[in-house]
């Protein structure tokens, strides 16, 4: 782009010219998406209300974040904005190391501001995501003449990584198709969380399996381990900074995720990174539906309950990964019948409605569960949900909500549903407090029941059956159990040779409060209100049905102990 350039002087009173705005109509970015399709007018008049809701918030953060447009779409936008071309991918080869260093030898405000400049056959080429004024103020005083083209923040990201923290990225083809490889492996197993782990011989790939162990993907030498790490700090638009951790998410194939890089060691030759992908799957909408979540009939009839309530908190237990997200997103979808007003605040979005009262907010670093719910509550909603209680702030703040007449779901890492009030304590809330508002408790777990055309019997073990006697609840468990099965590893034609039936599914525990059984709670320790909700409510807890499962040769006696938490 040849811009008009005013006379000025830099620091040492040489004269140079300073880059003017050009000379034509200026759009803003939602006149340019609407004109390019990439949105619609009902999507961009979503976006303007949650802007209205949450403060500072950028348009264009709001359309990628309820995806719909892509970072591309939005730098393309800029690009026609400002008149200069876009750039989708940047040669590392071309950056212009002798530029940065003359025009930033500090190298923070090029990483701060995020640009590169490369070489041109006449001009310099200054690569950015957003123009900015300090920018272009400091480039002007030592660059007279200047082509501004724009590109991503991750490509300008993943060069920046590739060139100046990370040993130079060979192989960068190689290395994305080893991501979405990783990737596509760990969805097709449901499995949670990839890891990329480093040793001196090479970068293991491995995926978490359901029993909580690791299995794995591949084995890479160190320099494409590198480029791996590389591309994807530059999915999560961050730099890695020798000695500092850094976490953050991305998108791949309209799923979200998010990644904690480690910084392991400095060597002579570059600085070394392992990785962690923790992965957020979003399902289909047919699973949103209460009635197919796979509970029994009276499950079912328990959460919808729910729409009988003004106000309060409902609390599910349990572990990440099991199920707690989906079994919720179901019940908003249930509650949005009603037609109140619904805010949800997740950390991340792990699906998107399409329900007009529905509101989903992201939280991210500058903008965490607590700006979140501040926000809500100056909005008069009917029904909160908290994607995750995890310091005294949130949790003061639930408790507040609740007092002042709405009703919030939440969710708290405990192992049982009745071990949440003393979770809830460490964090700094009374008890007291949580019971007078608590009208629901849940606790959640998922299985894979083994396949019954190839699964093997075996008789328990002394030690086992010691074990299973000791942690059955007579109430509850009607008969022992002498012999279990184990999966198959070679499996059969049937369960397509894993040993297990396709998909996994969920048992809940709940327990439902009214006066007497919170007056109960106050007193008593959660093993006391366990036995208690069992003898007066008939609450089947988790290990119970684990029993059963067990008994009837669903599952193997390693699920029960996962289930179980033993």
């Amino acid at each position: 782009m040849d811009a008009a350039y005013n006379k000025t002087t830099n620091d040492k009173g040489t004269a140079v010219e300073q880059p003017q705005p050009p000379d034509y109509a200026w759009k803003p970015i939602a006149r340019i998406l609407l004109e390019q399709k990439s949105i619609s007018e009902e999507e961009l008049k979503e976006a303007l209300m949650l802007q209205e809701i949450i403060p500072g918030k950028l348009l264009g953060e709001i359309l990628l974040e309820k995806r719909y447009v892509s970072e591309a779409d939005i730098m393309k936008a800029v690009a026609s904005q400002y008149n200069c071309a876009y750039i989708e991918e940047i040669d590392i080869n071309q950056i212009d190391d002798k530029l940065i260093e003359l025009v930033d030898y500090t190298k923070d405000l090029f990483l701060d501001k995020c640009f590169i400049i490369l070489k041109g056959g006449g001009k310099p080429k200054v690569t950015v995501y957003k123009p900015d004024f300090e920018i272009s103020t400091r480039i002007a005083k030592f660059i007279p003449d200047y082509e501004l083209l724009i590109s991503t923040k991750s490509a300008i990201y993943d060069a920046i990584n590739s060139k100046y923290f990370i040993n130079k990225a060979a192989g960068k083809r190689d290395a994305s198709e080893i991501i979405r490889e990783a990737i596509a492996i760990a969805k097709a197993k449901k499995s949670a969380n990839i890891r990329i782990k480093y040793t001196s011989e090479g970068f293991y790939i491995n995926y978490d399996t359901i029993f909580g162990t690791v299995s794995p993907i591949k084995t890479i030498d160190i320099k494409t381990g590198q480029a791996v790490i590389n591309i994807l700090a530059g999915y999560c638009k961050i730099t890695l900074v020798p000695g500092k951790p850094s976490s953050s998410k991305f998108l791949h194939d309209n799923i979200d995720m998010r990644i904690e890089f480690l910084p392991i060691e400095t060597l002579s030759d570059g600085n070394i990174f392992e990785a962690v992908i923790r992965i957020h799957y979003s399902y289909s909408k047919e699973l949103f539906e209460i009635d197919r979540l796979g509970f029994p009939e009276p499950k079912i009839k328990e959460l919808k309950q729910m729409r009988t309530y003004s106000s309060g908190i409902v609390i599910a237990t349990g572990p990440t990964g099991a199920g707690k997200s989906t079994t919720f997103y179901a019940v908003i979808k249930y509650l949005a019948q009603m037609r109140k007003q619904i805010f949800t605040i997740e950390d991340p979005i792990e699906s998107h409605f399409s329900e007009i009262n529905i509101t989903q907010l992201a939280v991210k670093e500058s903008f965490d569960f607590s700006d979140a719910i501040r926000s809500v509550l100056r909005c008069e909603p009917k029904i909160i949900m908290i994607g995750e209680v995890r310091d005294n702030i949130t949790a003061e703040l639930t408790v507040q909500a609740s007092d002042t007449g709405h009703l919030v779901l939440t969710t708290v890492h405990t192992n049982s549903a009745l071990s949440c009030f003393k979770r809830l304590e460490s964090l700094g809330v009374k008890p007291s407090r949580i019971i007078d508002n608590v009208r629901m408790v849940t606790a959640q777990r998922l299985y894979i029941e083994l396949c019954e055309n190839c699964r093997i019997p075996r008789l328990l073990s002394k030690d086992e059956r010691v074990f299973l006697k000791n942690s059955k609840i007579e109430k509850i468990s009607l008969y022992t159990i002498e012999n279990v099965y184990e999966r198959n590893h070679n499996g059969c034609p049937q369960c397509n040779y894993t040993g297990y039936k396709k998909n996994r599914k969920a048992i809940i525990e709940i327990a439902v409060f009214d006066d007497e059984m919170r007056l109960i709670a106050e007193n008593s320790s959660p093993v006391e209100l366990e036995r208690e909700f069992i003898n007066k409510r008939g609450f089947i807890p988790l290990n119970s049905y684990a029993y059963n499962l067990l008994s009837e040769g669903k599952i193997d006696i390693n699920q029960y102990y996962m289930i179980t938490n033993k």
